[in-house]
């Protein structure tokens, strides 16, 4: 090919560029939220405010951190994070502080958020496209990773992500299967007692993982659990979250002595982060729990 040719064609892609931007190109596009609604993007937003931590994760994940202009303040990863603007809690943020931003789309994520909640909020903003997640299952923490993508553009990015967290899943699933499948209690909190019901991705992480939930006929997504209760479902392996116990305490609690998962020393501390919240993070959770439940298939 002739150098003046080349030229020629490299010049016209360079015209093509700045008259039809890169970030453009699949907009306008319209993508359906978790509650049925069709938020139309006529571009490619720069300028978003994530209203939930598993939101900002997610964006970070998708290498797409630079189209975030602020944060809620529970968002604390990854450390990049911490040097965005704050626009207050999921339940209450400063809308002043957010129409000052400008933002092209807001994103929230709660799985109890309703239609009510959201025309509270969206009555008192400009028209600014707000979409909403509602995960709750593992099966939804994939459907968030692909809605971000869409909304950011980032479509490669998130398919990418969701091809890994896939094969993570069929890595654990291989070397936990056909092994006994043992009881297991996740400690959410433990004054009142509560844990993870049926419906969750804690749920759904530990039967990947290879254990059994004992409350996983409860539908509630995080209930009271009675001490009653945990010691007749005689769970083989006790979990908690790590900051809000230690072994040493769980273990004086009244009655707790009769559990085998207390009696054989099969109770662990977890970060509650990388079980609970709904981000491609889960998958170092997973990874962890199936260690924690079927240490012998990993040694």
């Amino acid at each position: 090919m002739k150098k003046t040719h080349l030229l020629r064609i490299m010049s016209g892609l360079f015209l093509w560029g700045w008259i039809f931007p890169l970030h453009a190109f699949g907009f306008p596009r319209s993508v359906k939220d978790d509650l049925g609604r069709s938020i139309r993007l006529n571009a490619r937003p720069q300028r978003v405010i994530s209203l939930a931590p598993s939101v900002t994760e997610i964006v970070f994940a998708l290498q797409a951190g630079r189209q975030l202009a602020a944060v809620d303040t529970a968002s604390d990863y990854p450390p990049a994070t911490r040097k965005l603007p704050r626009v207050g809690d999921f339940l209450r943020p400063n809308v002043e502080k957010m129409i000052s931003l400008q933002p092209d789309l807001i994103i929230m994520s709660s799985a109890t958020i309703d239609a009510r909640s959201l025309k509270d909020l969206t009555a008192v903003l400009p028209p600014i496209p707000v979409f909403v997640q509602r995960p709750s299952t593992l099966k939804d923490v994939l459907r968030s990773v692909k809605q971000v993508g869409q909304l950011l553009g980032a479509e490669r990015p998130a398919a990418r992500l969701l091809a890994s967290m896939n094969r993570t899943m069929d890595s654990v699933r291989r070397q936990v299967s056909g092994r006994p499948r043992p009881k297991v209690f996740m400690e959410i909190w433990g004054d009142p007692l509560m844990t993870a019901g049926n419906h969750t991705v804690v749920d759904d992480l530990i039967a990947l993982a290879g254990g059994t939930s004992i409350a996983k006929h409860l539908n509630k997504p995080f209930p009271t659990y009675s001490l009653e209760s945990l010691i007749a479902a005689a769970p083989e392996v006790y979990l908690f979250a790590r900051n809000g116990s230690t072994v040493a305490k769980i273990r004086r609690r009244p009655g707790y002595r009769t559990i085998p998962a207390v009696r054989n020393g099969r109770i662990y501390a977890l970060n509650l982060d990388i079980l609970v919240r709904p981000t491609p993070r889960l998958m170092d959770g997973l990874k962890l729990l199936a260690r924690t439940i079927h240490p012998e298939a990993f040694q």
